[in-house]
């Protein structure tokens, strides 16, 4: 299954199968090493609602790969 160029808003979007992908991919990335996948990039966060918890995980997983 492919989710480039996807944009995803919800969950009820998504089939079993799906979200089992996406969560075995994060298990995949979480126990790799450092990298600089994101090294010279700069993210832009930009939300809705305020939320601290969110931002700083958005931030910090930017700041793991590399990135600011």
């Amino acid at each position: 299954m492919s989710f480039h160029k996807r944009d995803i808003l919800s969950t009820k979007d998504l089939t079993k199968d799906q979200i089992l992908e996406i969560i075995n991919e994060a298990d995949i990335c979480a126990q790799s090493e450092r990298s600089d996948t994101f090294k010279g990039k700069i993210a832009a966060m930009c939300f809705f609602e305020a939320s601290t918890r969110t931002y700083s995980s958005f931030e910090l997983a930017m700041k793991y790969y590399g990135g600011s």
